[in-house]
């Protein structure tokens, strides 16, 4: 059975999410003892680049969108070659 990486490369997310990409993010919301999983994904919402990876949008710099995922500590599965 294969398994899967995980990274914490947040530059690395957001190009992704940049290149069209959706990602299987784990986050830690702090309050129960699992990681919650989510759809990492970019679209437009009001003309400006948006970045949903924890259930709301980020009009955020790379800074910021950096700043917010290490606030979670996300962790998402790295595509594969063939993806």
């Amino acid at each position: 059975m294969k398994g899967y990486r995980t990274s914490k490369d947040y530059k690395r997310l957001k190009e992704l999410l940049d290149k069209g990409y959706e990602i299987v993010c784990f986050i830690d919301l702090g309050y129960t003892d699992r990681k919650y999983t989510n759809l990492a994904r970019k679209q437009m919402v009001q003309g400006v680049d948006a970045y949903n990876i924890i259930g709301f949008w980020y009009h955020r710099n790379t800074k910021e969108f950096e700043r917010a995922c290490v606030a979670y500590d996300i962790e998402f599965i790295e595509p594969t070659e063939e993806d």
